[in-house]
């Protein structure tokens, strides 16, 4: 089973790598499409020419091998002079900054070259966060199966070594905690099973050394 695990980790890192984009601003957009960085950029959402109201756009581009994606409030009509805020609430009830201007507008302005493709409406999809990447929803169904697969390894898989079994499910919610846990916590495919000996950290203190190490790191993720 710890080879299965293993495996499936690292479709879930290559899945987040490959397929994950990078939240970022309108402020990273004009200094990406302003260097060169930037070919093309995809919009999803607009207003209709003449129309007044609000629509949320979703505006996704590569710069070297990273995908970047931002959302905004493109703000049209009398509600543009009436919103002085730079930020509006979006319908999940978070903040989206504010434009007065549609941002494939805005990109050729910038830079006249750089091809726009504008898609209907933003996607409803379920996405997920990996790795500190919005990922699609399937890459999480991935990581939600491998936490799962590594909770039943501790319960009914040989004692740990290193680290007891509560000491390990507190290092879970560290980012890579369980893969820290698939690596050493007993054999790897095809190596003997060595028995744990004492001085193991235990519950308690994996506890705190957890809440420490995750104040270090900040976020948490099952990887």
């Amino acid at each position: 089973m710890r080879a299965v695990l293993l495996v499936l980790t690292a479709v879930v890192v290559l899945a987040a790598l490959v397929r994950g984009e990078h939240g970022a601003t309108l402020r990273d957009l004009q200094d990406d499409v302003g260097s060169g960085r930037v070919s093309r950029v995809q919009v999803t959402g607009d207003l209709p020419p003449g129309t007044t109201g609000t629509a949320r756009q979703e505006v996704r581009w590569r710069s070297g091998w990273r995908t970047h994606q931002v959302e905004v409030q493109l703000v049209a009509g009398p509600l543009a002079s009436g919103t002085g805020g730079t930020t509006m609430t979006g319908d999940d009830g978070s903040p989206l900054p504010v434009t007065r201007q549609d941002v494939g507008a805005l990109v050729r302005s910038w830079d006249p070259q750089v091809r726009v493709d504008r898609t209907g409406y933003p996607s409803a999809s379920y996405s997920a966060t990996v790795l500190g990447l919005e990922v699609p929803g399937w890459v999480g169904l991935l990581t939600l199966l491998q936490w799962l697969g590594a909770v039943l390894l501790l319960i009914h898989g040989p004692e740990p070594r290193w680290v007891s079994r509560w000491g390990w499910f507190w290092s879970f919610a560290l980012p890579f905690g369980v893969t820290a846990f698939l690596l050493s916590s007993g054999p790897l495919p095809g190596r003997r099973y060595v028995a744990p000996g004492p001085g193991r950290l235990r519950g308690g203190r994996a506890f705190v050394v957890s809440l420490l190490l995750a104040g270090a790191l900040g976020g948490s993720g099952a990887l």
